[in-house]
């Protein structure tokens, strides 16, 4: 699903960006890529986030990046750990961020 959405070359370029990421922090970062969200954004994301353990850092610190793309839909999730480190409007505004990049068409950029 990603090779449609984004090349290879941009996506090997969003797993080295998210391997620099996770040097510098002690974050985990996941994207996660499908073709449509089969239930509502929030339920379908928090699955996603519990199907890869991603709440199961030591720092509970795991980020997921959720997008179904013929839907046109994405949501960032942040564990208990990183959410009380960020500022509160910190989810909103990187969502904001991405989602400009996104309606530009520029995916890698927003990723």
């Amino acid at each position: 699903m990603a090779k449609e959405f984004i090349s290879v070359k941009d996506e090997e370029e969003i797993v080295a960006a998210i391997r620099i990421s996770e040097k510098n922090t002690s974050g985990e970062i996941r994207v996660h890529i499908e073709k449509k969200c089969p239930t509502e954004l929030f339920e379908r994301a928090k699955a996603v986030f519990h199907e890869l353990k991603m709440d199961n850092t030591k720092l509970e610190n795991g980020v997921l990046i959720y997008l179904a793309i013929e839907d046109h839909k994405f949501y960032i999730m942040g564990d208990k750990g990183i959410d009380r480190k960020v500022p509160d409007d910190f989810w909103e505004s990187t969502k904001n961020v991405m989602q400009d990049h996104f309606r530009k068409g520029n995916f890698k950029q927003g990723l």
